[in-house]
Order: structure tokens, then C-alpha cells, then sequence
């Protein structure tokens, strides 16, 4: 059981990550899309996300797995196993909702929090 969580934590932060740098690549196909043609550009951009997004997903998940095992390992004499995947789930997610708050609202989770 155990596995299947830490697959699917794995598997959702992999998504998220793989997002944002294919929204950054989106970003910079439309900056130099003005130049081309809308069917140009958009079949471009189209080739540019695939052909990124596949090999960046298996990086992202290569590297991902490894920081969880490094972290399991050096929570694991202080916390055990599962608090260690809890601990490092939290604090994945917290650095990524800070990326995604600061990207769509250019706000840091402090600003937001204490924003009225």
C-alpha cells in the first residue's frame, strides 16, 4: 500500500513539474510567434511541447524518485518510513504551490497569506 502512495505522490509531482517547464517553453513559443504565422507557430510549438515533455517527464521522474529515496533515507533513523514520505510530500508540495502562486498571481505563499 505504502508503494502505491509513494508512486502516486511521485507521479503528481512529476505532472506539476513537467507543467511549469512546458508552460515556460509555451511562453516562449508565443514571444516568437508574432514572427511566424498562427499555423506555423501553433504546429511548431505543438512539435516543440511533445518532444519536450516525454524526456523532461522521465528526468523530472528519475530525479524525483532519487531526492524521495535520499530523503526517506535520512528521515528514516529520525522519523521512520512513512512520516519521512509525509514530510517530504509536504514540503514538495508547499515549494510547488509557492511556484504556482508566485507564477499565476506573482504572489509568495507569505504575501498571500497575510494579503487582505
Amino acid at each position: 500500500m505504502l508503494r502505491k502512495v509513494t508512486k502516486a505522490i511521485l507521479f503528481t509531482i512529476n505532472v506539476l513539474i513537467a507543467y511549469l517547464v512546458s508552460a515556460a517553453v509555451e511562453d516562449i513559443i508565443l514571444q516568437r510567434a508574432q514572427q511566424l504565422k498562427p499555423l506555423s507557430a501553433t504546429a511548431i510549438g505543438m512539435a516543440i511541447i511533445v518532444l519536450i515533455f516525454f524526456p523532461l517527464f522521465s528526468i523530472t521522474e528519475k530525479i524525483t524518485e532519487e531526492i524521495m529515496k535520499f530523503s526517506l533515507k535520512t528521515s528514516k533513523g529520525t522519523f521512520g518510513k512513512r512520516v519521512g514520505i509525509i514530510v517530504f510530500t509536504l514540503f514538495a508540495f508547499l515549494i510547488l504551490y509557492n511556484i504556482y502562486l508566485e507564477l499565476w498571481f506573482n504572489l509568495g505563499i507569505v504575501d498571500a497569506l497575510f494579503r487582505k
